[in-house]
């Protein structure tokens, strides 16, 4: 009844920009210095995060998923058009889709990206996964670089 009182009745309506969410996630960093959200008391045994590129390829016949590169290795000119790629970076993993991408590569692209982030001992596996199409890359996305 209070809130029916406060708000006159009316829905109170609050717009986020990226400002607002960077703010958030600030504040959530200082709620949960693990990172991970559900409160834990960070590992102290747990090595930095290294960002991690990989490469899902048919071209060898049969499906491929590969690490390319790793920490300060990973260049936005490792991505080729010819295949998938799957950016790690701690906080979103990134699923590329090139251009000249076979089928079977973007069919198994996000399965592959799911598998790897449930596999991995990763703080959160639970992590959003986006996928990008060559040519239509997010400015998150460059920004990973």
């Amino acid at each position: 009844m209070a809130l029916d009182e406060e708000r006159n009745g009316k829905a109170k309506v609050e717009v986020l920009d990226d400002q607002d969410i960077n703010d958030m996630d600030e504040s959530l960093a200082a709620l949960f210095p693990d990172g991970t959200g559900n409160g834990q008391a960070p590992d102290p045994t747990r090595q930095p995060f290294e960002k991690v590129l990989y490469r899902l390829s048919d071209s060898s016949g049969q499906l491929d998923f590969v690490e390319v590169s790793r920490g300060d290795g990973v260049k936005r000119s490792q991505l080729n058009s010819d295949d998938v790629f799957i950016l790690d970076t701690e906080k979103v993993c990134y699923v590329w889709l090139g251009k000249g991408a076979s089928i079977e590569e973007k069919r198994n692209a996000f399965p592959a990206a799911h598998n790897y982030m449930m596999s991995t001992k990763c703080p959160n596996p639970y992590n959003p996964i986006t996928v990008v199409d060559e040519g239509h890359e997010t400015h998150g996305f460059n920004a990973a670089f």
